[in-house]
């Protein structure tokens, strides 16, 4: 269930309290059930160029065929979540294009944009994020989408197709066991 190549196919906000934006969520924009999973690496990443720890909940649902990104800045986290959260309060971080990450980065990197955060997730996806403020109010992120993506979609959208509003949060470890070979949840 991808969209066409070219095309936004995530919308990521940065929130204070990610129960209270899942029901928000779930009520306005008809999106969920939301997959969630907590995640902490004290190394391995990049924010803006100096390796810092990040800590993160993190939920991911659909509203329709686009997905929908919640991440909630956990004490200690130094990111480019937290520092978007302080900055501008809960709201709009970031788009994902489907684009390959070659293809995507050199994009960015040709017109200029800063890569604010660099990493690798738990299963080898390759990820920038660009601050892109002045262009969009935020930032655009490039990861590998031919890793676990397409899996996520599909189960994203067996689980969205029909659901009739109950369990709004559910964990996302049953559906990749995110955290085994990483972050821990």
């Amino acid at each position: 269930m991808l969209q066409p190549v070219g095309s936004v196919i995530e919308i990521a906000h940065v929130v204070r309290d990610i129960d209270e934006a899942i029901a928000q969520f779930v009520e306005f924009w008809g999106a969920g059930p939301f997959y969630t999973a907590k995640m902490s690496f004290p190394s391995g990443h990049l924010y803006r160029g100096k390796e810092t720890p990040m800590a993160i909940d993190v939920g991911f649902g659909l509203s329709g065929g686009l997905l929908i990104e919640l991440i909630q800045p956990l004490d200690g986290d130094q990111s480019v979540f937290s520092e978007a959260l302080d900055t501008n309060g809960p709201g709009f971080h970031h788009i994902v294009r489907r684009e390959t990450y070659e293809e995507g980065a050199a994009r960015y990197e040709k017109a200029g944009f800063e890569r604010a955060l660099e990493t690798t997730t738990p299963y080898g996806e390759r990820t920038i994020v660009y601050d892109t403020t002045a262009l969009n109010g935020g930032f655009i992120e490039v990861t590998d989408l031919n890793v676990t993506f397409p899996a996520l979609l599909d189960a994203l959208a067996e689980a969205h197709d029909g659901w009739n509003g109950e369990e709004p949060r559910r964990s996302l470890l049953p559906l990749f066991n995110y955290g085994k070979e990483g972050g821990e949840t």
